[in-house]
């Protein structure tokens, strides 16, 4: 953001502070779902980078129950583990794990036998299997779809999910479990708010890290005009640019900017003359300064409290 102000008779002058309450620049990160992983085992190649696979039994990718063609995954024979890559949900929120089962159907693949169970795990934040739900075997075929939220424990940067097999016959081709349509989804981001630069000009440091100065005017801290005790900054005598350092909204939404901004007055200051206008603006994605509103010199004194919502473009 910058501050501009565009006169030249000296020694007209305005007085600009931000609001100590509103705290100065309002950001709110950008909340938004997100896939983290999937597989619907379409793609031909397994375990490939997405998982991999441990035990005495099986673990390949057929189409002779499936619930999005033309392939899933078959567990089978004795005991499998079937094991995620790692993924990162440690700034994850609301994480959410998705999958279809088939259970064997004689004629068509070949039904688990009871005791030859699949359970579906996560890992916790503390290394943990953690069995969300154990599928029996025994009846002969069915289908199952689940959406399972899972606990604040799985938000971590090792998270992986586990189908497990836990025993079957030893033959190959009998006892299957059929997987599909795997995803691991989450919320992105927090709804917390945020500042940007922030200044009251009370510190007694200016322009500091917070603002750079330039054109042939001044800009200076004052008590003589404030909004919140003991400092202003006053902009006067030619025109000046104050902007502020850079801040980085790439990531946020809901760009709030908060000022207030008090009109020399005679007396105690000395007013500025028409056309010893202040504007305020703002730096948008296309890098040009946007006016945001223009506050006339000519009247004695006044001030002015102001919010901007900012659009898109202040992203």
């Amino acid at each position: 953001m910058i501050i501009k102000n565009t006169y030249i008779n000296a020694p007209k002058l305005f007085l600009f502070q931000l609001v100590t309450f509103f705290a100065c620049m309002f950001f709110i990160v950008n909340i938004h779902a997100a896939t983290l992983f999937s597989d619907n085992f379409d793609s031909g190649t397994f375990p490939g980078t997405n998982w991999a696979v441990s035990g005495t039994g099986n673990a390949a990718i057929n189409n002779r129950i499936v619930n999005s063609s033309p392939n899933s995954l078959e567990i089978s024979a004795n005991e499998t583990f079937v094991t995620s890559s790692v993924i990162d949900t440690s700034s994850a929120t609301n994480v959410q794990f998705d999958l279809w089962i088939g259970r064997g159907l004689d004629g068509t693949s070949e039904n688990p036998d009871a005791g030859e169970d699949l359970e579906v795990q996560y890992l916790n934040s503390s290394s943990t299997w953690i069995t969300l739900e154990t599928f029996p075997g025994g009846p002969d075929g069915g289908t199952f779809t689940r959406s399972y939220s899972l606990p604040a424990s799985a938000q971590h940067a090792n998270f992986q999910v586990r189908l497990h097999m836990v025993t079957g016959s030893g033959f190959t081709g009998f006892d299957v479990w059929h997987v599909d349509d795997v995803v691991i989804s989450a919320t992105l981001g927090s709804s917390t708010a945020y500042t940007g630069v922030c200044d009251n000009f009370d510190s007694g440091v200016f322009p500091g890290t917070n603002w750079t100065v330039s054109g042939a005017g001044d800009a200076r801290l004052n008590t003589r005009i404030v909004n919140s005790s003991p400092n202003s900054l006053e902009l006067s005598d030619d025109e000046v640019f104050v902007t502020s350092s850079v801040m980085d909204t790439s990531s946020v939404t809901n760009i709030q900017f908060d000022v207030w901004i008090g009109r020399g007055q005679d007396g105690v200051s000395e007013n500025p003359d028409n056309n010893e206008d202040l504007e305020v603006q703002y730096l948008n994605s296309s890098s040009t300064w946007i006016t945001l509103e223009t506050f006339p010199g000519g009247p004695d004194g006044g001030t002015f409290t102001r919010t901007y919502n900012l659009p898109t473009t202040a992203q």
